[in-house]
């Protein structure tokens, strides 16, 4: 299939090129002004409308590729008739002339038109074969490539890189401001990534706006993790009064839960006492605030990164065909601006490291996502999930949305009013938001024990 798919697309290419220089080089050229501006277009409305029909039905499964094709053969045909009433006549060129121009005008509208014929059919659920394989995940998910067999003619990728090149310059959309290159990069890579879902492809891969929600999102401080808590935190001085609670049922000696109290009566003092206590009580202060068994999740940041993590909770409209959540690693996306780079450059993309979840064993247990058949989950029978993603990121590296299965959510309300930054916190202070974000529902009852495989 991916040879007769790679002929068709040469030859499509080739034929509306031919097609074109037989009507004359200025037709041709005013062609491929129409295509230009419908795919400036269509990119412009595509994401608002379809997130405005999505209403988390099976239908939805195909609307993202419906909208967008449906928009750009509709803006095509109304700027044809424009232009065809426009200019009326054609220009009297030399035969060559028509030919040789005629056929670059047409075979870059053939250029533009079949990339989005092929971005528009890589958002329907259907298997690869019908399709090239495209961009997916590598045999340990640790990397998003471009699986073998290549597209001989990369037209998507010709196509996308033209419009968010013009999106930061020319075609710059001084109304909304939100250029293509950042609000939604590498869409040809998105609409195989959409399809990389549970028993291959057969998941859910649209989600509803109303189907989710961001309810925090905050760094992992990468150099204080010498496990000091940070005191002044509410949560942690729950957590303290709970070990303290735990500490006087047990008969540990007095002296010892004073410096305790000492330290959430005056936590400016915490820095001298902390060191104070014996090693058994700091191991279960860290229990107590979820940092020590948090430490997989958090994963393994280098020099110049550190710990992102988004804590989302899911509804029923999420849940796959009204059974199970199952979202993989390469249908979520972290956009993130590049701060040394400024304000008018393409944004990076970032994809999960782990994530934490409920089991039905334990309220809270996590994950990494080291292999092609990990996938994030609801417990069975249950019609919300919540999800904490961890992602690993560079330190010039701003986030600004959270991409699921197509869908942004932005992450502007958590940042800092003072520097616009994300609050920098310890790993007691992670633990303990993880902790309160997965009581509520915390499960009971044996059973599930680890992500579905395929």
């Amino acid at each position: 299939m991916t040879l007769l798919f790679n002929v068709i697309v040469i030859g499509l290419v080739i034929l509306i090129g031919y097609w074109w220089a037989n009507q004359g080089f200025l037709s041709a050229l005013l062609h491929l002004a129409c295509v230009v501006v419908a795919g400036a277009i269509t990119l412009a409305i595509w994401e608002p409308l379809t997130t405005a029909i999505l209403g988390g039905g099976f239908f939805d499964n195909y609307i993202w590729g419906i909208v967008l094709l449906g928009c750009f053969a509709i803006i095509l045909a109304v700027t044809r008739a424009l232009s065809d009433r426009i200019v009326p006549g054609n220009l009297h060129l030399p035969n060559w002339a028509n030919m040789t121009f005629g056929f670059v005008c047409g075979a870059l509208a053939g250029i533009i038109t079949t990339g989005i014929l092929i971005i528009g059919g890589g958002f329907f659920q259907t298997a690869d074969a019908f399709l090239y394989p495209g961009w997916g995940r590598d045999r340990d998910a640790r990397a998003v490539i471009e699986r073998e067999p290549k597209p001989w003619l990369p037209v998507a990728k010709w196509t996308i890189d033209f419009y968010e090149y013009t999106s930061l310059g020319s075609l710059y959309p001084n109304i909304s401001n939100a250029p293509l290159a950042q609000q939604y990069p590498n869409l040809d890579r998105q609409a195989s990534l959409i399809r990389d879902s549970y028993d291959e492809g057969k998941g859910q891969l649209s989600l509803a706006p109303e189907g989710a929600d961001v309810v925090d999102a905050f760094l992992l401080d990468a150099v204080n993790n010498s496990g000091m808590p940070d005191f002044n935190d509410p949560g942690i001085q729950v957590a303290l009064q709970s070990m303290v609670e735990i500490l006087r049922s047990q008969g540990v000696p007095r002296n010892q839960i004073r410096v305790i109290e000492s330290m959430m009566s005056d936590p400016n003092t915490a820095s001298a006492n902390f060191g104070q206590l014996p090693p058994e009580l700091i191991a279960m202060l860290g229990q107590i605030t979820g940092a020590a068994s948090n430490k997989r999740f958090f994963g393994k940041p280098r020099n110049g990164e550190r710990t992102f993590i988004v804590i989302m909770s899911f509804g029923p409209e999420a849940i796959d065909f009204g059974e199970q959540l199952t979202l993989s690693q390469a249908q979520v996306r972290l956009i993130c601006q590049d701060t040394d780079l400024g304000p008018h450059t393409k944004a990076e993309v970032l994809f999960p490291y782990g994530w934490g979840q409920s089991v039905r064993t334990a309220p809270f247990a996590n994950f990494i996502f080291d292999s092609q058949t990990y996938y994030m989950t609801s417990v069975p029978g249950r019609e919300a999930a919540t999800i904490a993603l961890s992602f690993i990121l560079p330190n010039n590296l701003n986030p600004e949305f959270i991409q699921v299965r197509g869908t942004r959510y932005s992450l502007d309300q958590f940042k800092t009013n003072q520097s616009g930054t994300f609050p920098v916190l310890s790993e007691f202070a992670v633990g303990t938001k993880i902790n309160n974000a997965f009581k509520p529902s915390a499960p009971v009852g044996p059973g599930f024990g680890a992500p579905p495989t395929m």
